[in-house]
């Protein structure tokens, strides 16, 4: 689930129960997870089609290098 839903998961849920609907609450959750990763994937290909991406080994290196610091562990993540 996305970080938007997971946060509005509980006003949305409450909302759907109000109006009679809580049997759909999850169904909404799960169709506003795909619109939102549509849009998402449709900027990752536009950045990529305008050559903005990065490459997978310099992701990699930026990744290791993070985990090396300690970034992960310092942040909670």
């Amino acid at each position: 689930m996305t970080t938007m839903a997971m946060t509005a998961e509980p006003i949305i849920k409450t909302a759907m129960s109000r109006i009679g609907l809580e049997d759909k609450a999850d169904d909404l959750l799960d169709a506003l997870d795909e619109i939102w990763l549509d849009a998402r994937l449709q900027i990752s290909i536009e950045q990529a089609d305008r050559g903005e991406g990065m490459p997978a080994e310099e992701v990699e290196n930026r990744i290791k290098e993070r985990i090396k610091n300690g970034y992960y562990a310092k942040n909670g993540r």
